[in-house]
């Protein structure tokens, strides 16, 4: 179904643009683009990747830009962005009645309460999204505190009964990158004035997630060998040594690189292990460390990784990639994982320059439109896109698609206008000053 959303967005994007409609695509943006492929082609041909192998990595890497495209062509007005956002809002509520379901009538453990979207960590993110555009949409007057207060907690409720302990790290962060975004034209005493606000707010959305963390999950879990609460959150965070361990073993560096990549599984750290038990020793910030020690072998590995795709494990055998094995001693599938593996520290770079591009020109669409739904589409990007930097490090949500279409549909529809305000402010400036006066 994915897969045919986005063949149906490539042919919408080719007949705009073969009946003459312009790409409103800001130039860096083609050229890291450009930049971006070449890459992944040039580490498809220097790891002679198979075929199918690479037919899986296009569609991997490159199955969301159709929808980033899709506002480059086609005009999208205010009123239909608010209609878009219309649309965000009873998706957001249906999550919300799926997941009272799912948790309180036909009582889901904590790890599959997901809503319609399947995976935990995925609806977190995106309904913490939900309160970032809410959050723009406040600050730029088009929803009253109190419709903001109702959307926010709404919105946030869900994230308390499933065990996503990152929403505590991205709620924030989202937050903080919306109202330094949508203060717009404010003064530095205003502008503090709001993140104290928002920060208050945050603040007690934080403090009821630890309630319902108590009150909800770590009942579930059990007891500890020191017969303490399983997973109880309070000592998480404060117990230097437990999110250590959560966190980090310190055993990347042992790995034996030449074992994983010729397929000796038994060999991963030096000594004779089964595969799984590796899995259960590295944590996520040694699956941030292993691509290092991995590659560090070979220069051409380093810079392009593996191929793209070409550590991937399909269905279909013809797809599969050449080492799908890594994954036996890689145990947390993170974005920077996957893209350092498969493309090297210079494709890992090009796509945190996106990232940063994107957080900065939300900043700039927001400041062109000091009011009204352009102003709250980038603000809302802005604290969308931090949190998603954020998230190289926790979850690799590339491969979820309700994060990847949402994220870039809705970076398109904020670059499109932000071209659009450009050209027509360089328009305007290139007039002479009668027809200036006249076009206000």
């Amino acid at each position: 179904m994915p897969d045919g959303l986005s063949a149906i967005a490539v042919v919408m994007v080719i007949a705009q643009l073969t009946w003459g409609s312009r790409l409103s695509l800001p130039p860096r943006y083609v050229l890291l683009f450009t930049l971006f492929v070449l890459v992944v082609i040039v580490g498809w041909i220097v790891n002679s990747v198979s075929p199918g192998t690479t037919i899986a990595g296009t569609r991997f890497y490159f199955r969301y830009v159709p929808f980033f495209l899709l506002p480059m062509v086609f005009r999208f007005t205010d009123d239909d962005i608010k209609r878009i956002f219309g649309y965000l809002i009873k998706f957001f509520a249906l999550q919300i009645l799926v997941v009272s379901v799912q948790k309180f009538v036909l009582g889901y453990p904590p790890d599959q309460v997901s809503g319609t979207v399947l995976v935990g960590s995925t609806l977190s993110f995106l309904l913490i999204s939900g309160v970032c555009i809410a959050l723009a949409a406040y600050l730029r007057n088009l929803l009253t505190l109190k419709w903001f207060l109702v959307l926010a907690l709404a919105l946030f409720y869900p994230t308390t009964v499933n065990e996503t302990k990152a929403t505590l790290i991205l709620l924030p962060i989202g937050c903080i990158a919306v109202v330094l975004a949508g203060a717009g034209s404010k003064s530095g005493s205003e502008t503090l004035k709001l993140l104290v606000k928002t920060g208050a707010f945050v603040s007690v959305l934080v403090v009821g997630f630890f309630v319902m963390y108590s009150l909800t999950l770590e009942s579930e879990f059990g007891v500890d060998e020191d017969g303490k609460a399983g997973r109880n959150l309070v000592e998480f965070f404060t117990d230097p040594g437990r999110t250590l361990n959560y966190l980090y073993t310190g055993e990347a560096s042992l790995v034996d690189s030449e074992a994983i990549l010729n397929r000796k599984d038994t060999k991963v750290f030096g000594q004779t292990v089964d595969p799984n038990i590796v899995e259960s020793r590295t944590r996520r910030l040694d699956s941030v460390a292993l691509p290092y020690f991995i590659l560090r072998d070979r220069a051409v590995w380093l810079t392009l990784g593996l191929g793209a795709a070409n550590t991937a494990d399909f269905s279909v055998d013809f797809l599969n990639g050449q080492y799908t094995q890594i994954w036996d001693t890689v145990g947390s599938e993170l974005t920077i994982t996957t893209v350092l593996l498969e493309t090297g520290f210079l494709g890992l770079l090009l796509f945190v320059i996106f990232l940063l591009m994107l957080m900065r020109d939300g900043m700039k669409v927001a400041k062109i439109s000091e009011s009204g739904i352009q102003g709250a589409l980038g603000a809302g990007l802005t604290g969308i896109a931090a949190m998603f930097i954020l998230t190289l490090f926790y979850k690799n949500f590339i491969a979820f698609n309700a994060t990847g279409y949402l994220f870039w549909f809705i970076s398109g529809l904020a670059l499109s206008n932000l071209l659009r305000a450009q050209q027509q402010s360089t328009a305007l400036r290139s007039k002479p000053n009668y027809m200036r006066q006249a076009s206000n």
